[in-house]
């Protein structure tokens, strides 16, 4: 496969952002991911509650042997990507429009001391150039959101799986259109899109139907917005007590214009969680060979 393509010329806006912002992700939020985190009761951090929601992802993909290859379908700094074949004992490629991102992957990749399993590349992952029927498994954490065509996206995601393989996505899908929000709602919704960089989010019974017609198979829609609204608060928290640091910063010219609207994003996040829509974990299946023929489910050592 091929180690670099070039960003669609569609996402200048999204490549920008985490350009500029991931390295204020890892001073600020985290490390181990750019995420929510999955609450439970014998949750009591920020970083278990992140390493829930990628061990549910993992759990979602079923059968997942050494012999298998995930993509991680906008990777961001590589975390999950390393995460997630660290526990299959796996291959894993992730895809992100940033180079910055790509970077930082790389590094960690080596630091984590497997980069003979791992490969990161620049590119879009609605028109990712990987040869069909590449990969047994994919996942899309809180990346689907930004592409233009989620249609576009996921005939791509049904293209590069092998048959039987599964796609999980964790994102936020809306209840109704714009259209039909009231002011409020269209408020919040404008601040979402803003501040994250999202062309827009899809209503749920929308993303159903281009599954279909992408040609996948609907096996798993959960909402989990209850197990992650905690993960909300805090990022408002965050928020709150980053701006006055984020002003200076500004005032001083050292900080993306990015940092302003995500920020400000980030104190509205518990009222877009209970005003917008569901957070959900979808797990979708190529039709084909039954999912986990002939393979057993993989422990980590």
């Amino acid at each position: 496969m091929a180690t670099s393509r070039q960003p669609a010329p569609c996402l200048p806006a999204v490549t920008r952002y985490y350009d500029g912002m991931t390295r204020y992700y890892q001073l600020f939020y985290s490390r181990i991911g750019l995420h929510y985190g999955l609450w439970n009761s014998h949750t009591f951090s920020l970083r278990r509650a992140l390493i829930n929601h990628k061990q549910e992802m993992f759990r979602r993909l079923a059968t997942v042997t050494p012999a298998s290859h995930i993509l991680d379908a906008g990777c961001g700094a590589g975390w999950t990507t390393v995460f997630l074949a660290k526990l299959g004992q796996c291959r894993a490629t992730g895809i992100t429009l940033s180079s910055a991102q790509v970077m930082l992957a790389r590094r960690h990749a080596r630091n984590a001391g497997m980069d003979d399993r791992v490969e990161f590349v620049q590119g879009d992952f609605s028109s990712t150039g990987f040869a069909s029927n590449s990969f047994t498994h994919a996942i899309a954490s809180e990346s689907s959101c930004h592409a233009p065509d989620k249609l576009q996206w996921l005939k791509e995601m049904q293209r590069i799986l092998q048959p039987g393989g599964r796609l999980v996505i964790a994102d936020y899908y809306l209840s109704r259109h714009e259209i039909e929000m009231d002011h409020r709602q269209r408020q919040e919704y404008r601040i979402f899109r803003n501040g994250f960089r999202v062309p827009h989010l899809p209503c749920l019974g929308d993303m159903e139907k281009w599954i279909a017609e992408s040609g996948f198979h609907l096996h798993e829609n959960d909402d989990i917005t209850r197990q992650v609204m905690l993960t909300a608060h805090y990022i408002r928290l965050l928020g709150m007590v980053t701006l006055p640091f984020a002003w200076l910063l500004r005032l001083l010219r050292i900080a993306p214009p990015e940092l302003l609207p995500h920020l400000h994003t980030c104190m509205h996040q518990p009222a877009a969680l209970r005003h917008l829509g569901s957070y959900r974990l979808i797990t979708l299946e190529k039709p084909g060979m039954t999912h986990g023929q002939g393979m057993e489910m993989s422990r980590p050592a």
